[in-house]
């Protein structure tokens, strides 16, 4: 049975806001390390040409 505090919660709940952020940040600071790694050489001068 709903109750009126059943029917009237957020579409997204706090801790999955949270968890969506949290991913967020996670990619962003995984796509700063993968683009680091393969840009080193090029940053070291070992494949310019």
């Amino acid at each position: 049975m709903a109750t009126a505090t059943n029917r009237f919660r957020a579409a997204v709940p706090e801790a999955a806001h949270r968890t969506m952020l949290n991913g967020r940040v996670l990619r962003a600071v995984v796509s700063a390390h993968v683009v680091a790694i393969v840009g080193q050489p090029v940053f070291a001068g070992v494949c310019c040409a």
